[in-house]
């Protein structure tokens, strides 16, 4: 794949995942999601899976990246929610 296929698809994920955050909390208040479960779980992979594919980004179109409002919080979040770094 060309890079500019990969920046493009990897872009495409980012902002599929993102709206997949929207979709698993709804109209969940903060007080249920804190408490756990499927509606946390799910939010959390797809936390993970932006911040994979933002730091995919990153990696062969970094000037893109750069264009994205706190990416690398989202990347760190994602290294937070995946290694466990603090």
């Amino acid at each position: 794949m060309r890079p500019d296929a990969r920046a493009a698809a990897f872009l495409w994920d980012a902002i599929s995942f993102a709206r997949n955050v929207g979709v698993a909390v709804g109209t969940t208040s903060l007080e249920a999601y804190l408490e756990g479960g499927p509606v946390a779980w799910a939010t959390e992979r797809q936390v993970e899976l932006v911040g994979e594919a933002l730091n995919n980004l990153r990696e062969v179109a970094p000037e893109l990246a750069e264009r994205i409002p706190d990416a690398h919080k989202i990347i760190a979040t994602r290294n937070v929610l995946v290694h466990g770094y603090t």
